[in-house]
Parts: C-alpha cells; sequence; structure tokens
C-alpha cells in the first residue's frame, strides 16, 4: 500500500482563470505536473487544465505564435 504522503508535493501549484496559456505550458515542463488547478479570487476550484488540454489547444490551430 501507497501512502498519500509518498506521493504528494508540499508546493501546490495552482493558476487563476486569467493565467496566459503560455505560461500553464511553461509551468507543465518547468515543474513536470500533468495537470494544474484553476481557481478564483476567493481560493474556489473552478476547473483543472491538463497537459492534454494544451495539446488538443495546439493542434487545434490556436494563436500558437502568442505563446511564446
Amino acid at each position: 500500500m501507497v501512502s498519500v504522503a509518498n506521493i504528494y508535493s508540499r508546493h501546490l501549484i495552482a493558476a487563476t482563470p486569467q493565467t496566459e496559456a503560455s505560461r500553464l505550458a511553461a509551468t507543465f515542463v518547468e515543474y513536470n505536473v500533468g495537470a494544474i488547478p484553476i481557481v478564483d479570487a476567493k481560493d474556489q476550484l473552478v476547473g483543472i487544465v491538463t497537459r492534454t488540454d494544451l495539446l488538443r489547444l495546439l493542434i487545434s490551430g490556436a494563436h500558437i505564435e502568442s505563446w511564446a
């Protein structure tokens, strides 16, 4: 059996609805995470963005030139 203490991180990585897609992408690479919770000004969870979400955005023809 694996305990939660063995798999959790002490640092919470989260973003707001206003966070740029490019910043999310950089965070995925920098911290090697698979998902980032999106929280509002009241620290309420409003969604989750995954690496797959960003890949789908990329292949859908989004304006990726503005990501850099």
